[in-house]
């Protein structure tokens, strides 16, 4: 077990210290499991599967993948706690943004992603000043569903403009 705990901490990237500071063990305990001078009792074994999602077959015998599937709860807490810990402002202003929209704006970007291909090299045209044939998302490349997403956004900005400077109290007048 010893040779598998370390391979855990390794390929988790954690330092003996950050191994056992997740599951409230000391660095030199998790240092004596990993060159086998003591084995870890059951408490610990299962604290470390559940802590690291791993197999505890895995873990006890060598037996089966590292790690068990995640649910998809369990996933999306993964991803959360992964992007609150992260420097990536620009992912948590989108969720953010996402979160303060209304539900017809959310199924719009439910739409638009529900069109992506993970994995795929589809595109978006690029805007080159010509007219071109619409092409679904998985059709675009990376550059070209950037364009046609910025210039989704400018049409719908336009209209809400639009809407805001003809509405009630708000009059145009010809400038000369």
């Amino acid at each position: 077990m010893h040779d598998r705990i370390k391979k855990l901490r390794k390929a988790l990237d954690l330092t003996q210290r950050e191994f056992g500071e997740r599951i409230g063990v000391k660095p030199n305990t998790i240092a004596t499991y990993e060159i086998g001078r003591n084995e870890p009792i059951d408490a610990v074994i299962s604290l470390i599967c559940r802590e690291f999602s791993v197999s505890e077959t895995w873990l006890r015998t060598g037996e089966g993948e590292m790690f068990q599937p995640l649910s998809p709860d369990d996933e999306l807490s993964q991803v959360f706690s992964a992007i609150a810990a992260s420097d990536d402002e620009l992912i948590k202003r989108i969720i953010r943004a996402y979160w303060k929209l209304d539900d017809r704006e959310k199924a719009a970007v439910k739409k638009l992603i529900d069109g992506f291909s993970v994995g795929s090299s589809g595109t978006l045209p690029v805007d080159t000043g010509q007219q071109q044939e619409a092409r679904a998302p998985q059709e675009m490349t990376d550059a070209e569903l950037h364009a046609e997403l910025d210039r989704q956004l400018l049409e719908e900005k336009k209209q809400v403009e639009g809407r805001s400077a003809s509405g009630p109290g708000n009059s145009e007048k010809a400038t000369g």
